[in-house]
């Protein structure tokens, strides 16, 4: 059995408070507030919810004290930290718990090729057959899957304009001889199977779909503790083609997360006088066309008024985050229901003349996006566990 990968020699706990920038995260340590590096570019909503805890190490910068290095979620410990996974690889590569490679001979960290920096480079026995036809040239980009909800994983968790041009890349150096391999090293003990996330990013997954000349790994990655990995439990679980490509789709549906800093009172068409009090706001829509052009449109401030939801969008109330769901299916109604139960009102009959519920916008007295009820109604559809 291979003894476990420490990563740190120890590790201290934290209380999320918030992301303060891309690399910075502020925590408090046993009721001291303090600011910590976030070696993590991803969005990572679901798991910087204030309250939410977040394991540490030290870290000697001018800036920085400590370093965020993993936290928990659902009962699975998650490393947040990107700049660990090439050793996590390499370690299992040496370990001989994956075996991709055959015979290796010489494995080198941030390999440029054509001016574009990759992250391994093996170079191995070419086995072909069963026979030696000499040595084989191994490409490898490693991507960290931190977004895993009831099992499912998914990649990358904010659109990803690198990921998808080192697709690009690798897919042609597979076909000048080399061979090319793209490894998502999802960190959660419970996933099941991967997701390219074509609600995010769909860019990135019509790439991936459209290059599969590449050799495409999803590895589970569990922690036995904030910081360490269990060799033994490491596993490759499926990725799932069909379900992206079933759903590369312009149809969807989407949540829209508004601030009103006031009491107001807007004029929504046939609707009437509308009272909308200080707080946040949810919209609930669908477009049976074209989810991006539609979003597009909601953001515009100059277009002629069709629907109550363009009455108030992107004035006087401002759009604070949108997620949108590429589904084939139709979620609007019972992903209004979700919202609807644990919000703490709706505005009557805004936005469903169409529809069976009695409103498609709902109030929250505080935003959303930092409650972990709501996200995990986002992630029940992002994920197509709802």
């Amino acid at each position: 059995m291979p003894d476990p990968i420490k990563l740190y020699p120890g590790y201290i706990e934290s209380t999320c408070i918030g992301r303060k920038n891309r690399f910075t995260l502020t925590v408090s340590i046993k009721g001291i507030k303090t600011d910590v590096y976030l070696p993590n570019t991803g969005r990572l909503e679901e798991h910087l919810l204030p309250g939410n805890k977040i394991f540490l190490t030290g870290v000697k910068t001018r800036k920085f004290e400590f370093r965020a290095i993993s936290t928990v979620y659902k009962d699975s410990f998650v490393l947040l930290d990107t700049q660990r996974v090439n050793d996590i690889l390499i370690s299992l590569i040496k370990s001989g718990k994956i075996m991709f490679f055959d015979d290796i001979k010489k494995i080198t960290s941030e390999h440029r090729i054509k001016n574009r920096r990759f992250d391994l480079f093996i170079e191995s026995m070419d086995l072909r057959n069963g026979k030696n036809k000499g040595s084989l040239k191994n490409i490898v980009e490693i991507k960290t899957c931190t977004l895993c909800h009831r099992g499912v994983a998914m990649f990358p968790d904010a659109p990803s304009i690198r990921a998808a041009e080192h697709i690009l890349m690798l897919s042609e150096l597979q076909q000048a001889g080399f061979k090319s391999w793209f490894i998502f090293l999802v960190l959660n003990s419970k996933a099941r199977y991967f997701i390219p996330n074509f609600h995010t990013d769909k860019k990135f997954a019509s790439i991936l779909m459209n290059n599969r000349n590449i050799n495409y790994r999803a590895l589970k990655v569990p922690l036995i503790d904030p910081v360490t990995v269990d060799i033994d439990a490491v596993e490759e679980i499926p990725v799932r083609y069909d379900l992206a490509a079933e759903n590369l789709t312009e149809k969807g549906s989407y949540l829209m997360v508004l601030f009103n800093d006031r009491n107001r009172k807007i004029e929504v068409g046939k609707l009437g006088t509308v009272h909308f009090k200080p707080g946040y706001y949810v919209y609930v829509g669908s477009a049976l066309n074209n989810l991006d052009s539609r979003i597009k449109r909601h953001m515009r401030k100059s277009k002629k008024y069709h629907w109550h939801i363009d009455y108030i969008t992107p004035e006087p109330l401002k759009i604070s985050r949108i997620y949108k769901f590429r589904r084939i299916d139709r979620i609007e109604e019972k992903m209004a229901k979700k919202i609807r139960d644990i919000s703490d009102g709706a505005v009557k009959n805004f936005g469903s003349s169409d529809v069976g519920e009695q409103s498609h916008l709902f109030f929250f007295l505080n935003n959303p996006s930092q409650k972990r009820e709501f996200i995990d109604v986002v992630l029940d559809f992002l994920t197509l566990t709802d």
